[in-house]
């Protein structure tokens, strides 16, 4: 089992409404543990720019198709390790593993996650808010790198 999710903070502001600045939190569950950016003080972090960097890198890794990665959300303390071996993808929090997975299992719940935070968010910005084109264009990329990781079984 392996679960991502990303959710944006509903009180950030009255008016003119959400940003792609808005603070949010990011969640994984795995059978191992889980890590939520709700659980530190500090944890909190800009969602959209955040959940945009995290595709961009974890497309990255896929590309490469081994190694890893830290990542730090966006003007937070929440952190994550990423790394991949052998078609399997550990993440980590700290020192505790939270998911050692087929990769594929991992992209697909990042994927899922994203496109379920882009349907539910996306359309309370405005078409030109640069956290909504961030989000667009790596969900898009990361698809594309996550099918491709994907037939190369």
């Amino acid at each position: 089992m392996v679960i991502f999710e990303f959710s944006r903070h509903n009180d950030d502001h009255d008016d003119p409404g959400p940003t792609g600045f808005d603070f949010g939190d990011m969640e994984v569950v795995g059978d191992l543990g889980s890590a939520s950016s709700e659980d530190d003080g500090m944890g909190s972090m800009m969602i959209f720019v955040s959940v945009s960097m995290l595709l961009d890198e974890l497309c990255t890794l896929v590309e490469r198709g081994r190694g890893g990665f830290d990542y730090l959300g966006i003007s937070s303390h929440f952190s994550l390790n990423f790394t991949l071996m052998k078609r399997r993808m550990a993440v980590r929090a700290g020192r505790v593993t939270i998911v050692d997975a087929d990769a594929g299992q991992v992209l697909d719940a990042v994927l899922q996650a994203a496109n379920e935070f882009a349907a539910r968010e996306l359309p309370l910005l405005d078409a030109d808010d640069g956290g909504r084109t961030d989000v667009e264009a790596s969900i898009a990329s990361f698809s594309r790198a996550a099918r491709r990781y994907a037939q190369a079984d």
